[in-house]
């Protein structure tokens, strides 16, 4: 349940910012997240840029 879990909150997290800051987007496309060399699939940092 621990992973799914993680998934689902941060599905939630993310969309509920951007819904409420409509002006906020994602800075860079999908194909250049880069991610921690680690056995769990994390995120080294999220760009998000403000217009």
């Amino acid at each position: 349940m621990g992973a799914p879990l993680a998934r689902a909150e941060t599905d939630i997290a993310i969309t509920t910012l951007l819904r409420r800051h409509p002006d906020y987007s994602v800075a860079v496309p999908d194909n250049e997240f880069t991610y921690q060399p680690t056995v769990i699939r994390a995120l080294t940092s999220l760009p998000i840029k403000v217009a």
